[in-house]
């Protein structure tokens, strides 16, 4: 069975299912509330993982460094 795991930021890990459909999903509503986040420290970054290998990530951009 396939396995799906979702890591955000400080939160760790916030999804570990088997369903593909609901982890996309999650991947994509974390990854705008972190583009839409008010504060730099609620910019995260998100991964998601397919049986242990990284299938998409974001990274907020560091305003801070520029």
């Amino acid at each position: 069975m396939t396995k799906y795991r979702l890591v955000a930021g400080v939160l760790g890990i916030v999804f570990d299912e088997d369903s593909e459909d609901e982890a996309k999903r999650q991947f994509d509503l974390l990854v705008k509330r972190s583009k839409t986040a008010r504060s730099a420290s609620a910019r995260m970054s998100v991964t998601l993982f397919k049986d242990g290998e990284i299938i998409a990530e974001y990274h907020p951009l560091d305003v801070s460094k520029t």
